[in-house]
């Protein structure tokens, strides 16, 4: 994670004060992982920006990543 702060920072879409979004499908061990919530802390600290998850209600995601993962799931069950 800190490699792609350090690379957004670099091209000029993240700057220092800025603020990350994580987004999560509201998984409790996504969110209520100290271990989880001590690195975001962390990386916040040390990347000079502010860290937020946005979370959602599990299982109701409409994006392309749970497409995605729709069709794998299919794919690996049919094979």
């Amino acid at each position: 994670m800190t490699k792609l702060v350090k690379e957004l920072k670099q091209q000029g879409v993240l700057k220092v004060g800025g603020r990350l979004l994580g987004n999560t499908d509201g998984c409790a061990a996504q969110y209520k992982c100290a271990t989880a919530v001590y690195f975001m802390s962390l990386l916040s600290f040390q990347e000079n920006i502010v860290c937020d998850r946005g979370i959602g209600c599990a299982g109701h995601g409409k994006c392309e990543v749970d497409a995605i993962n729709g069709v794998d799931k299919l794919s690996l069950i049919h094979i």
